[in-house]
């Protein structure tokens, strides 16, 4: 699993326990069934950031996935999902679903 790479340290631990946690309520979406790049953001050489469209059986899943390569290696050092676009992809990359009057 992803979070095998996050650091044995109490931060890692913390986002493993969280991780864990909003998984039981992404399976109450049903089955996925593929997902869309919604763009892709290449901080520097060793960062990446993943901005992606789960397909959901019930409904899309916002998801970004920060990645980072301290050496030889990338590992997922954050994962952020959401059924909300705004609480994930930027405006500037992805209009709001929700516009506030």
């Amino acid at each position: 699993m992803w979070t095998a790479t996050w650091p044995s340290t109490p931060d890692g631990a913390a986002k493993r326990e969280t991780m864990v946690g909003s998984c039981r309520t992404l399976g109450s979406l049903g089955s996925v069934n593929g997902y869309d790049v919604i763009h892709v953001v290449h901080v520097t050489k060793n960062l990446t950031r993943v901005y992606l469209l789960l397909k959901y059986e019930t409904q899309p899943v916002y998801m970004l996935l920060v990645l980072y390569r301290p050496q030889s290696t990338w590992r997922v050092t954050s994962i952020n999902w959401h059924t909300n676009s705004e609480n994930v992809v930027p405006s500037s990359i992805l209009p709001p679903e929700n516009l506030k009057p």
